[in-house]
């Protein structure tokens, strides 16, 4: 089937050429209208001029569509689609959209290849510079695919794909007014820094940092004894007062030698430090490097974690992470919290502790997908937000040594289960309306038996509650 489907596709490829434009049609349906045609073909067109008359005629803008037959083919043959359609652009320099649709017709994502010159005024460009730009141009389509998934006509695409096209443009509009193509450098008549405070944001985004969700924040000078750092940052999230790095300083001082933390800060004075920026390479269990973005009193606060490798990292670990992840996106605990409890429910665990050693979380990818910004409200509106929005701000507010197993279960001391047994009830009953019903209903009885398998794990009030979303529950399976 997949040779079948990639001759298909080779069969009835067909270049269709405008000046400046050129649409490679396939399959898929997806095509502009001859007015549509023309738009890009204007948005083309103002780039080759910009790109002037070093690269003329070696700069177009290249479009095609495709779709996989079945969901089980997602993917599989995009290499080879690409690398054929790449195989029929005959000029040096260029913008490629790809646009894939699932065998229903719904849109499944864009991907965008950009290809650049190296010589005249792009000798400034180096990598970061490179990603910023690749970053401008993706960004319109990735937001209209978290937006709006069910895209089924060129329509729907032309703002973003114009979107970007006018990003490219600005782009090297600046690369021909600040590089000095003769000594490759950046002109300080520019400024001493190149890039603007998004082209910065994003720039980290793609590095792995996530931004956090932060409102009202303060900085002062200050001096910690456990951590990298000489600035205090506070913030509001969630409506919670957070002294973020005092809360850093805390979790390292309880943990030496097992915590490291770095915090940096980015101005309009000296961004271009950032390409220096590297990796931090520690021992430590846990690693954490914050980047405050400063920009003339604008502050936004990024941050990236990341643990050594083992087979299972520690639980207090775990909640750290995922309090990071609460701070930067509300979907990320969704994520998180279904894995838990369908685990719980389905795999017959005795304990929420132990169905979180059972889950199969890769951190880095929700921590990824967080930075990204992959997880929209709009995907999770069956869901009700504003009890999950509880369960966030609970998250962001309870330390992680809060809830303690009682000794009689063997956990007395160790950091972390008790927290997560208490996170699996608080994002249980949270989804308990919406998720249970869809998801877990035939699996009600599990609800009952979570009395006699948490025991002192569970506080009066939440054994009442727990009872009472059981019984509501299989109120609802007797009906």
């Amino acid at each position: 089937m997949k040779n079948l489907f990639l001759l298909l596709f080779f069969v009835h490829t067909t270049v269709i050429h405008g000046q400046n434009y050129v649409r490679v049609f396939d399959l898929s349906g997806i095509t502009p209208s001859s007015s549509e045609e023309q738009l890009m073909e204007a948005a083309a067109s103002q780039i080759t001029t910009a790109l002037g008359p070093e690269f003329s005629g070696q700069f177009k803008v290249y479009d095609f569509s495709y779709y996989v037959y079945n969901d089980l083919m997602s993917g599989l043959d995009e290499p080879a689609i690409w690398s054929h359609v790449k195989s029929q652009i005959p000029t040096p320099y260029y913008i490629l959209f790809g646009r894939e649709s699932d065998h229903l017709g719904n849109f499944n994502k864009v991907r965008i290849e950009l290809k650049l010159p190296t010589t005249h005024q792009f000798q400034c460009l180096d990598s970061d510079y490179l990603k910023i730009i690749q970053n401008t141009i993706e960004l319109p389509n990735n937001e209209l695919y978290t937006n709006n998934p069910n895209c089924k006509d060129f329509s729907s695409f032309l703002d973003v794909h114009l979107s970007s096209l006018h990003n490219l443009e600005i782009h090297i509009q600046k690369l021909n007014q600040c590089c000095n193509p003769q000594s490759g450098n950046w002109s300080q008549n520019c400024g001493n820094c190149r890039y603007g405070i998004n082209d910065v944001m994003g720039l980290l985004s793609s590095k792995g940092y996530m931004r956090m969700n932060a409102s009202s924040i303060t900085v002062q000078n200050h001096t910690y004894q456990n951590i990298e750092s000489s600035l205090k940052i506070s913030m509001q999230v969630e409506g919670i007062q957070v002294n973020f790095t005092d809360q850093l300083e805390t979790l390292a001082a309880n943990n030496p030698g097992s915590v490291f933390i770095k915090v940096r800060q980015l101005t309009n004075t000296n961004c271009d430090s950032i390409s220096l920026f590297e990796e931090i390479r520690t021992t430590a269990d846990y690693s954490e490097d914050v980047v405050l973005v400063n920009y003339s009193g604008i502050y936004v606060v990024f941050t990236k974690f990341s643990s050594k490798p083992q087979s299972r990292i520690l639980p207090w670990l775990a909640v750290e992470a995922l309090k990071r992840i609460a701070m930067a996106a509300t979907g990320g605990v969704i994520e998180i919290g279904i894995s838990l409890i369908l685990e719980y429910f389905i795999g017959d665990h005795p304990s929420f502790s132990a169905a979180w050693d059972a889950t199969e979380i890769d951190w880095f990818e929700v921590a990824a997908s967080a930075a990204e910004g992959a997880f929209s409200e709009a995907k999770y509106a069956s869901i009700v937000l504003t009890a999950i929005k509880e369960v966030v701000k609970w998250v962001i507010a309870t330390p992680y040594d809060s809830y303690l197993i009682d000794p009689s279960g063997g956990g007395s001391g160790i950091r972390g289960p008790g927290w997560i047994a208490e996170f699996g009830i608080q994002i249980t009953k949270a989804f308990g309306n919406a998720v249970m019903e869809e998801v877990l209903l035939k699996k009600v009885e599990k609800f009952t038996s979570v009395l006699k398998k948490h025991g002192s794990e569970l506080s009066p009030t939440i054994r009442q509650n727990l009872g009472s979303l059981a019984y509501n529950v299989a109120t609802k399976l007797n009906k």
